[in-house]
């Protein structure tokens, strides 16, 4: 099983409102984040909450989605994820979509690409695969993640 984790816990300083309530096509970033997985076929979906997470939960539909919340979210971005991928921990679990909430405009399709490139690949690979949308790049900045899905293997690839 591919799960989607969702990393929606920063306090958007520079945005001065929660990116996660941000509306998208007349969604919020977060919903519409949701419905891209679920109609990419992701089933099992996470999203790790921390500023304002009450707030959040409230303005939002996240319905059949695990809430994780993170109580360090000041410490970064890596301790979200963290906190995202010991929720999701289970035998079954293949691998991890990683998206980050402010990046709304990534199709269902670029997702199941990812998921296709991922099946095609894994029992090559045992390193990440990095794919995006021709609108966006993406980088690793510091410790930050940025413009960008990731699928994260879960397991060492069979030989």
């Amino acid at each position: 099983m591919i799960a989607g984790l969702i990393l929606a816990a920063g306090e958007s300083s520079r945005m001065g409102r929660d990116k996660a309530l941000l509306t998208y096509h007349g969604r919020t970033f977060l919903e519409t984040i949701v419905v891209t997985l679920r109609n990419a076929g992701v089933e099992r979906i996470a999203v790790v909450l921390g500023h304002h997470a009450e707030e959040i939960r409230k303005a939002t539909k996240l319905e059949g989605v695990e809430v994780v919340i993170n109580p360090e979210y000041r410490r970064g971005q890596t301790s979200s994820l963290q906190a995202g991928l010991r929720a999701l921990d289970s035998p079954d679990l293949e691998a991890v979509i990683l998206h980050l909430v402010d990046h709304p405009a990534v199709s269902a399709a670029t997702i199941q690409e990812l998921v296709h490139s991922f099946r095609r690949a894994h029992s090559r690979s045992s390193f990440p695969l990095i794919k995006v949308s021709a609108a966006t790049r993406c980088s690793l900045v510091g410790q930050y993640l940025t413009n960008c899905s990731v699928l994260f293997p879960t397991k060492a690839p069979t030989q």
